[in-house]
């Protein structure tokens, strides 16, 4: 669960998060630096800039994986095993919990929804 900052309530993607968007989230390259331009819109307590938006541009960038349904993540956490365990996480415990994560599609489909309307 991604702690949502006050700034996701009138952002275009992110309007309909609550106080938290559970997201399925695993990187190792991550964009830890703010930046005037910046408005974070999720974050967590180990990467500050988990979803952010271009402060006046139509512009976001999600460092997690809203794509990924509860079919695929037991897939891609097999498939990463060695890495993931090697990252200190528990694969089995992973794959129990695996969630289609509903609530951070709703960005995808409102970015969809953007692009459509041009």
């Amino acid at each position: 669960d991604l702690k949502v900052t006050p700034e996701a309530a009138t952002d275009p993607l992110a309007s309909d998060w609550g106080e938290t968007v559970h997201m399925f989230v695993w990187h190792n390259d991550e964009v830890r630096a703010g930046h005037p331009d910046m408005v974070i819109l999720a974050s967590s307590d180990l990467c500050p800039n988990q979803v952010w938006r271009h402060r006046s541009l139509p512009a976001w960038g999600i460092q997690g994986h809203p794509e990924i349904t509860r079919a695929q993540a037991p897939v891609w956490f097999e498939e990463n095993r060695a890495r993931m365990t090697a990252d200190g996480g528990d694969v089995d415990a992973f794959i129990a919990q695996a969630d289609d994560a509903l609530d951070a599609k709703t960005a995808l489909t409102r970015f969809a929804e953007l692009i459509q309307r041009g």
